[in-house]
């Protein structure tokens, strides 16, 4: 077992290798933890993904129907013309989806998604909501709004997660 400086040291150095994923602990997500210890089902999830921590895309709220994600918009999340970038957005929706089918104890991958985006996504930081539609079969129906630190609705999105499996209960 890796201690946790040893850990950071592991993702600063092979953020995406396979080095990584063998390096790091796996960690099983249950209901019955969000249900009994939610604070540490958001650690676990905000601790297990380089991409996330590299981003800064942050879990701070989860249910067992919804999720949020939370971002600051530093210089590294903005496009050109001073606004958060699209792909920067979308990955904010795609988290809080697959983190809220994680939640319910389902194991998945993003199957198809589409975004709108309504106005340009400026401010000090972005909060991405997501919540249940439809819990499938095979196929988990999300929806997301991002909003900006005032409140405004920035962007919207419909994500269909497929089910690989059902984590172990």
């Amino acid at each position: 077992m890796l201690t946790q400086s040893a850990e950071c040291s592991i993702i600063e150095n092979a953020i995406g290798s396979a080095e990584l994923r063998k390096a790091l602990p796996t960690f099983t997500l249950t209901l019955g933890a969000l249900k009994t210890d939610k604070k540490a089902f958001i650690e676990t999830v905000n601790g297990r993904c380089a991409y996330n921590m590299h981003n800064g895309l942050t879990v701070t709220d989860i249910g067992v129907d919804f999720c949020v994600v939370t971002a600051e918009l530093n210089p590294t999340a903005m496009n050109p013309w001073d606004m958060a970038h699209g792909g920067f957005v979308y990955s904010m929706c795609d988290v809080a989806s697959g983190v809220l089918a994680s939640g319910i104890e389902r194991r998945g991958v993003t199957l198809s998604a589409n975004m709108q985006y309504l106005r340009p996504s400026r401010g000090k930081s972005l909060r991405a909501e997501a919540k249940i539609i439809k819990n499938g079969r095979k196929v988990l129906f999300i929806e997301t709004n991002v909003y900006n630190d005032e409140g405004v609705h920035t962007a919207r999105g419909e994500f269909q997660i497929f089910i690989l499996e059902e984590n172990a209960k």
